[in-house]
């Protein structure tokens, strides 16, 4: 019987029944009932009687030692394992894999890796091949956790105590702003009783989404969250806002009519008078008898639509509850079907509670099923949608051997907040339940980028400043939108992160550069100067390209210039078509002339699409000696060195855009 612990369990502690009162026959199925309710802890109870009766039952004896697995008593569990392996071992190797578990939840590597490796010993091919897998990830995260459990640290985790944590489970932090924090929790300050029997006709109390307000840096809960979020039937959770405040995404779980917990997505939206009514999401999100649950709000980089990131069960997954995401269709009001995050983000166990940087569009996450340092730790990947960097271990700043759950980042982003069944929290016991923790960062560096944008004639203001972030694909998705005010601008950028950076403004060209601060390790600025120009029918000098006597090849030098002049507008300006003509000074014929500019202007132009642009956006034209721009000769007869060499000279006007390819909806 393996057991599979539920992110959506009540975490209640049951009340000690009468059970010496009660039959061989009774207590065997209330056991069993205990279990297809997916009550851990009063099926506890039940199979310590059952195996006080029978003490050389093994099979008793192995199904208790998986419950306490399950319930997260993992002491208990250690010792249960162990008696087990010392009385059966051959007949129940799956202990050493569960053993191992367990001690990497209680921070003995050591021991765990020797458990998993005797499981190995163990193990045929003809055993369940998910468990091997979890069983070399798990020598793999002993090795890890030894190798990094004492690396320095760079953040400070706090325990809320005092009138927030409550001794059952807190879940979900998110702060609204910087002094309100929303959150979820079975708010209860005693324990709850089950009557021993019919387990499904108890009223027990519901998660509800609660209210805090920081006073004199404390925060200090407020009572229920006000809207139509609460339901009296139903246990509510995972809240996530959108920026503007406009609409939040929510979770509510009801068991069907199997006993199994279902939790399906639902939103309200903030009007002046107050919240709507609370709406499922359409689009085949949520399925029947499927859990789709914690959601996260990201955006996609190109066409600015809102994503919904969540966590569900539905057909299709990489194995347990996987990381999956939507996209909130304007145009038509409705959502897209999901797909699934890929495998980049997503393991063959359990994903969990994701978080969408937007500012950097990282995806915080945790999981049970990659290298770690024990129960769920929190991960993190770059990107969007099912295109992800690999997942990243936040190392032991923020992990622990415990459960680490639904990180979140403070809108000062000098830190912020998860949870956690870590020893130190206000639990029922030492092993229930989750607390809400606070964390700050202790090594925060000063990164700024500065800058400003100009003309030839001087300051531009009005234009946008547009922050993008560039993976290792070279894909970027945009970060920061900034509208000058005048001509300076400053952003605050985040290390280890490749940026690129662009000008904007209508009628103008834009203008982009690239800064990376992947190699920053103490505060830094970053300066850039944008020059551009007015888009008009003129055309426009370009300096440097120049070409050897009598040639009409580009020099080495001509095409860094071009690389760094009209490349980086066609790139920058993706619609822009334009005219490249060349222009010679009066040495030599002038059919000879015509031809040679003919050929540089091709040649700039082969040299362009080599690069990648589109020809359909260039055109080539040669004028020969035909328009110079200063006297190739003295007003006395003599050569005009300076002026022949004004008239050698490469130019570019817009003649027009091109139709931008339209991206499905």
């Amino acid at each position: 019987m393996l057991m599979v612990v539920s992110l959506f369990s009540q975490q209640l502690l049951a009340q000690q029944p009468r059970l010496d009162e009660v039959s061989n026959r009774e207590l065997k199925v209330s056991a069993r009932n205990a279990i297809r309710l997916g009550d851990t802890y009063t099926a506890i109870l039940y199979f310590e009687e059952w195996n006080s009766r029978e003490p050389k039952n093994i099979r008793i004896e192995y199904q208790l030692a998986e419950l306490y697995f399950v319930s997260k008593n993992y002491k208990q569990a250690e010792k249960a394992f162990q008696e087990i392996i010392s009385k059966a071992e051959k007949d129940y190797p799956k202990s050493f894999f569960f053993l191992g578990e367990t001690q990497m939840v209680l921070g003995k590597y050591k021991e765990a890796k020797q458990n998993f490796l005797a499981f190995e010993a163990y193990s045929r091919s003809s055993d369940n091949r998910t468990l091997r897998k979890m069983t070399d990830r798990g020598i793999e995260s002993c090795d890890y956790a030894l190798a990094n459990k004492e690396n320095e640290k760079f953040a400070v985790v706090r325990h809320l105590n005092g009138d927030l944590n409550k001794p059952h489970i807190e879940f979900s932090p998110v702060v609204y702003d910087e002094n309100t924090l929303i959150y979820g929790s079975l708010r209860k300050d005693n324990l709850e009783y089950y009557d021993r029997l019919p387990l499904d006709s108890q009223n027990l109390p519901q998660r509800k989404l609660f209210v805090a307000i920081k006073e004199q840096g404390k925060w200090v809960p407020k009572g229920e969250l006000n809207g139509p979020f609460n339901n009296q039937d139903m246990d509510v959770g995972n809240a996530v806002m959108r920026q503007d405040g406009s609409r939040i995404y929510f979770t509510l779980c009801k068991k069907n009519a199997n006993h199994k917990v279902i939790c399906h997505l639902y939103y309200a939206d903030k009007y002046k008078e107050g919240w709507s009514s609370a709406k499922k999401l359409d689009g085949e999100v949520n399925l029947p008898n499927y859990t789709s649950t914690q959601p996260a709000i990201g955006r996609e980089s190109k066409k600015n639509q809102e994503i919904i990131y969540f966590i569900s069960d539905r057909p299709g997954g990489k194995g347990g509850m996987d990381i999956w995401y939507t996209e909130y269709r304007w145009s038509r009001r409705s959502f897209k079907a999901p797909r699934n995050a890929g495998s980049k983000v997503n393991s063959i166990r359990n994903e969990a509670t994701p978080y969408y940087d937007l500012e950097t569009h990282k995806l915080y996450f945790s999981s049970d099923g990659r290298k770690g340092f024990g129960g769920y730790d929190i991960y993190r990947a770059e990107g969007e949608k099912s295109k992800w960097t690999e997942a990243e271990h936040l190392g032991n700043d923020l992990n622990s051997s415990s459960d680490d759950l639904d990180f979140t980042m403070h809108p000062n982003r000098k830190g912020g907040f998860l949870v956690s069944n870590r020893p130190g929290g206000a639990s029922l016991s030492s092993y229930c339940c989750d607390d809400i923790y606070e964390f700050s960062f202790t090594r925060l560096l000063d990164v700024k980028l500065k800058g400003m944008a100009r003309t030839k004639e001087g300051c531009l203001d009005s234009a946008w400043i547009n922050l993008y972030i560039k993976n290792e694909e070279d894909e970027k998705y945009l970060s920061r939108k900034l509208l000058l005010q005048d001509c300076n601008f400053e952003i605050n950028l985040e290390p280890g992160l490749a940026y690129v950076v662009e000008l904007e403004k209508d009628g103008f060209f834009k203008k982009s550069t690239e800064i990376s601060t992947k190699e920053v390790s103490g505060d830094e600025d970053f300066e850039v100067v944008f020059e551009t120009e007015e888009i008009n029918e003129e055309s426009i000098v370009m300096e440097g390209i120049e070409y050897n006597y009598n040639s009409a090849e580009l020099t080495e030098e001509a095409k860094k210039t071009l690389s760094k002049s009209l490349y980086q507008i066609l790139r920058d300006n993706p619609s822009l078509k334009v005219e490249v003509s060349s222009h010679t000074d009066s040495k030599g014929t002038a059919a000879y002339n015509q031809s040679l500019s003919e050929k540089r202007a091709r040649n700039v132009v082969n040299f362009l699409t080599q690069k990648g642009i589109d020809p359909k956006r260039l055109k080539a034209i040669g004028f020969g000696e035909s328009k110079p721009i200063a006297p190739n000769e003295n007003e006395d007869g003599s050569d005009n060195p300076e002026g022949r060499a004004l008239n050698r000279r490469t130019e570019f006007k817009v003649i027009g855009t091109i139709p931008q390819l339209r991206e499905e909806d």
